[in-house]
């Protein structure tokens, strides 16, 4: 019913000739009020993945979403604000060990939260120089894992010598973010990854090597990606457009069908935790399918009608051909 309440309202300002509210924003207030996490969560990531520029209706939703990379952007954007606000409860339950002092930024905070997370234990295999004795590619790692480059680049340049290739390309990502990445330097990297970090002891290492250049699809960086959060958003980094020079790479449409058949309902124990199938769905760009899965069950059926009216105003849906048809086709 209070869905219901806002769909009427939402009705009587088009009709009125007003400007069409936002259906998704609207949504995500009322459930709010439902006091559960996990249907808050699930409108958030809806929030995020709708946060685009308007699209036309007049195009097929299904082959749009294929070709518009802001879904992608979206994605990584929610996986990383979320890491940032889980690294800042992590510092701030010991607060007194990490010492967190100077400007708040992205560095500060990836810095603290190394120091809390490595000592001389845990250390063992991770390479190259340390900045302020912390170690060099968990630091850049976790800062690419929280979507800020410019700190990546500052941590590179301060572990010393021998990594100008790797430079350039963060110095590209961060001048020319509508550019495609120089594929002569990202050949390079490639390289330099099958010659001597594919190897390597590092995992940390190993995992920013293959999100910088794009390369090792099949790699499953387990030491690295403790969540599914962290599984997902590297392979969000991994995406690329297909190759012309027969290099193996992971394309969209290709991490939609590693999510929804490679791997399926089975392996993230969708039964027991339907709200994370719904999220890897949804971040994949697989809203069909999110909702159908979502809509098996009482507990979600609310939720997912009122995501696909949401969607379908904003026509980000695609529809089956006729009403016998599965949701899914």
């Amino acid at each position: 019913m209070a869905y219901a309440r806002e769909v009427y309202e939402y009705n009587t300002s088009v009709i009125k000739g007003a400007f069409r509210p936002n259906l998704v924003q609207r949504f995500a207030k009322v459930a709010e009020s439902f006091e559960d996490q996990k249907v808050n969560e699930i409108w958030e990531i809806m929030k995020y993945m709708v946060n685009i520029a308007p699209v036309s209706k007049n195009r097929d939703p299904i082959q749009n979403r294929t070709q518009i990379t802001q879904f992608i952007d979206q994605a990584r954007k929610y996986l990383e604000n979320r890491y940032k606000l889980y690294m800042s409860t992590i510092i701030s339950s010991n607060l007194r060990e990490a010492q967190r002092g100077g400007v708040p930024s992205t560095f500060n905070l990836v810095s603290s939260f190394v120091g809390l997370t490595f000592n001389q234990a845990n250390c063992f295999g991770l390479q190259d120089a340390s900045i302020d004795n912390k170690p060099l590619w968990p630091m850049v790692y976790f800062c690419l894992r929280c979507g800020d480059v410019q700190s990546a680049l500052r941590c590179m340049q301060m572990g010393g010598a021998g990594h100008e290739d790797f430079i350039q390309v963060l110095e590209d990502k961060i001048n020319k973010p509508e550019q495609k990445i120089n594929s002569k330097l990202e050949g390079q990297l490639r390289l330099h990854y099958c010659n001597k970090i594919k190897n390597s002891t590092d995992p940390y290492k190993k995992a920013v090597y293959c999100i910088i250049a794009g390369c090792d699809i099949n790699e499953q960086h387990l030491e690295v990606a403790k969540t599914t959060d962290d599984f997902l958003w590297i392979q969000l980094s991994l995406l690329r457009p297909e190759s012309n020079d027969n290099t193996e790479v992971l394309t969209y449409s290709g991490l939609q069908t590693m999510i929804l058949e490679k791997y399926g309902e089975k392996h993230f124990n969708a039964s027991e935790q339907r709200h994370l199938y719904f999220q890897v769905l949804a971040l994949t760009g697989q809203f069909e399918a999110a909702i159908e899965f979502l809509a098996r069950t009482d507990q979600y059926r609310t939720h997912a009608v009122h995501i696909a009216l949401a969607l379908n105003e904003m026509f980000l849906i695609g529809g089956p051909r006729n009403v016998q048809e599965p949701l899914c086709t």
